[in-house]
């Protein structure tokens, strides 16, 4: 009995984290509306969680002022906001009492989909006293976490009527409801419903050109603006009969070509490729979907439909819903798909996919990344191949000095002598093989200057460089003094265990395992394990040492 509540109780905290998360993300990007059509499952999750008979007063009277969910026998009230400032709040109970609604409601209560801010203690509630309406601050403006902890203490008949209010409502990673059929079509699940097509474009297209806005440099544990670093050039397959092809950039390629496969060795950059290409079309207004192949091929053999699979992807993280995404996937669009040589076996059946919904939406431009020939890909024999050009020794002076410049807390004479070992290494390392022609190599000297340490030529001892600066440099950071060291050491540790058994583990399952693992050190509370457990996936991907990638 004490196990099942507590995994219903894990169950509806990812559920409604991952609503807030979604939900903070739609309000940085002006999309305040995603609480109003949303308002129907809030007042379904408010009935079971509190015992009323809600209803939504929007459908009653359109644009119903002050609130937006009522309860007239228990005389209760909520307004549903995403919008969290002092002067929203204040606003609402001017509103509540200009309309005399204190005559209908005895308790009003508001739920804000975001972080609670400071300063509601200052909120003017002479109004509401004159008209003999209690109204707290503290226990009537209610947050996510504070319906989780309400939940704590609460039977187990009602936990199991929340949890089955979100699982159906509520499309997250890791939800706990039954597999799809994989011949189903089914529409799946809309986060925005109600709202027109176009309008869900922009929404997806800001979140994306925000998410995609900075690169993180491996080893530095710093990151830069993506429209800061460096422009990647791409060249054609050389012909013995003609002069090398001369390289173009990339985004000038990816216009004019339909389909092409771009070739890259390892830290070549072709995930930075996609992020660049990615933030560039999204901040153009350009339709594009930006996805790892890996996670691609998961979906895919789950639900056996290449388009369920696409939109699944693609959604994962967005302010979006699949069904949302999905009705995108009849447009002209830039399909941006990185990874295939990482797919393993499944690789094949990847590339098959791809070419079959390339014929069939001819509007789409796909370009797919992969560190394997054309040769190793048939279904791929009619794509254009083109091959990410190394950096020039100009290039890899000029992004040197900016990933330097990137790196904060040095003095200036720190810095100058980082400076004059950066240019020793760079003058040393032109003479190996690719060391200063991709940028993880030139990351790695920038990481080395800094620390002062010494340009290793034999591999192993790179490899050992490589994994000490990337443990040392998170340390450094200013997430540090928000995560335990002892949550952050122990949540590296699970995900190194948890990654030799899944190597394409989600975000849910990295949370998953690390909140697991920290729920017996914190008092066996999951609400609060699973929070840390976030916050320090959030701290290492800051750092560096996690990617978080566009579906994943």
């Amino acid at each position: 009995m004490a196990l099942k509540r507590k995994n219903l109780l894990e169950e509806i905290g990812q559920g409604l984290s991952f609503l807030q998360t979604t939900v903070e993300n739609s309000s940085a990007l002006n999309l305040h509306d995603l609480a109003v059509t949303s308002e129907d499952f809030f007042a379904r999750l408010l009935n079971a969680v509190f015992d009323l008979e809600l209803e939504n007063l929007n459908r009653v009277a359109p644009n119903h002022p002050a609130i937006d969910l009522g309860d007239r026998r228990k005389r209760e009230c909520f307004q549903i906001t995403a919008q969290t400032g002092k002067p929203k709040i204040q606003a609402t109970l001017g509103k509540f009492l200009d309309h005399r609604l204190h005559e209908d409601y005895s308790r009003l209560r508001i739920l804000v989909l975001g972080r609670r801010e400071q300063g509601y203690k200052d909120l003017d509630l002479t109004g509401l006293q004159a008209v003999g309406l209690s109204f707290s601050p503290e226990t009537d403006i209610i947050t996510i976490r504070k319906l989780l902890a309400h939940l704590h203490a609460e039977s187990l008949e009602r936990i199991e009527s929340v949890h089955r209010v979100v699982v159906e409502e509520i499309q997250y990673p890791g939800a706990g409801r039954p597999s799809a059929d994989p011949n189903s079509q089914a529409p799946g699940v809309s986060l925005l419903r109600g709202v027109e097509v176009g309008e869900k474009v922009r929404v997806y297209l800001a979140w994306l050109a925000r998410s995609t806005a900075r690169v993180t440099v491996p080893g530095l544990g710093v990151s830069l603006p993506t429209g800061e670093t460096f422009e990647r050039y791409l060249a054609a397959p050389h012909q013995n009969d003609r002069r090398e092809p001369r390289p173009e950039p990339a985004i000038d390629v990816l216009s004019r070509t339909r389909c092409l496969l771009v070739q890259g060795a390892a830290g070549a950059g072709k995930s930075t490729l996609v992020t660049q290409l990615a933030n560039t079309l999204a901040k153009h207004g350009d339709l594009a979907l930006r996805l790892r192949l890996p996670l691609l091929l998961r979906r895919l053999q789950a639900t056996g439909s290449i388009d369920r699979a696409l939109a699944e992807t693609a959604a994962d993280g967005s302010p979006l819903g699949e069904a949302d995404v999905r009705e995108f996937l009849g447009r002209s669009l830039y399909l941006l798909a990185d990874g295939l040589d990482e797919c393993g076996h499944g690789s094949a059946t990847v590339a098959a996919a791809l070419a079959t919904w390339s014929i069939s939406h001819p509007d789409a431009r796909v370009l797919v990344t992969s560190r394997g020939s054309l040769q190793e890909h048939p279904s791929l024999a009619e794509w254009s191949r083109f091959r990410l050009h190394p950096l020039t020794s100009a290039a890899a002076l000029l992004v040197s000095g900016r990933f330097l410049e990137a790196v904060e807390g040095l003095t200036a004479s720190d810095r100058d002598a980082a400076s004059s070992r950066l240019s020793a290494y760079l003058k040393k390392a032109g003479g190996y093989d690719h060391w200063t022609q991709t940028p993880l190599a030139v990351g790695l000297l920038v990481a080395l200057a800094v620390r002062g340490g010494k340009l290793e030529t034999r591999r192993t001892a790179l490899l050992d460089r490589v994994f000490e600066l990337l443990r040392s440099a998170p340390r450094e950071g200013r997430t540090r003094e928000h995560v335990e060291a002892s949550v952050l050491d122990a949540s590296i540790d699970e995900l190194g265990w948890a990654l030799q058994s899944d190597d394409d583990l989600g975000l849910s399952g990295a949370v998953g395992a690390i909140g697991r693992r920290l729920e017996a050190s914190l008092g066996g509370d999951p609400v609060l394990a699973h929070r840390e457990a976030e916050r320090a996936v959030v701290y290492w991907e800051a750092a560096g040492l996690l990617e978080r990638v566009g579906g994943g």
